[in-house]
């Protein structure tokens, strides 16, 4: 049996809800800063976020479902970067991988505490299945632009399978030295496993 990852109890309706919700997430946030995920507890976000236990249980059920509502919002955000990148004027396929691939790290480069932080709840929070449904659901608009520049067909299933390897990689790369993700070989070593998913190496 395959268990999912926690979600939400509910999402905000309202723009008064939805700004709740943004504050336990920002409150969440800053407690990971300081205090890292052992410090994460939904009294202690409650607190921060200056709401009532009852009004946090509303939407969080427990401290997982918050960091799982991260990761799907970081990974969010990644994909929206990429889905940003010009291509338009690349003028074969590597440089249109490049160009997503350098609007992805910028965007990476930004959190990679928060990154590391987190690498030690993935498990508990299901994170891998979680980034790899919104991978997978992203990559049919990916492959459909990509495509554009190839003159060819791109493979959904390939660029997904791809996009997670990336992903892999990125978080092995964070956990052993951070500093290595801002490197252009890094970048150019992510830009050869997705082209070599692709078969287009």
């Amino acid at each position: 049996m395959t268990l999912s990852p926690p979600k939400p109890r509910k999402s905000p309706s309202q723009r008064r809800s939805a700004d709740t919700v943004e504050t336990i997430m920002e409150a969440a946030v800053r407690i990971l800063r300081r205090d890292g995920y052992a410090g994460l507890t939904t009294r202690r976000v409650a607190e921060v976020a200056g709401v009532s236990v009852g009004s946090l249980y509303q939407y969080f059920p427990n401290r997982q479902a918050i960091v799982a509502d991260l990761v799907r919002r970081r990974i969010t955000a990644f994909i929206a970067a990429v889905e940003a990148a010009d291509i338009g004027g690349a003028p074969d396929l590597r440089a249109a991988v490049v160009a997503m691939m350098n609007a992805f790290l910028a965007e990476k480069r930004g959190s990679l505490w928060l990154s590391a932080i987190l690498q030690g709840a993935m498990g508990e929070v299901h994170g891998r299945q979680i980034i790899a449904e919104r991978l997978r659901a992203a990559a049919p608009a990916l492959a459909a632009r990509l495509s554009l520049v190839a003159g060819a067909p791109i493979d959904v299933r390939k660029l997904a399978l791809g996009l997670s390897a990336i992903d892999g990689a990125i978080w092995e790369a964070a956990a052993d030295d951070a500093e290595t993700i801002a490197t252009p070989a890094f970048r150019d070593t992510l830009v050869d496993i997705l082209l070599a998913a692709l078969g287009a190496a």
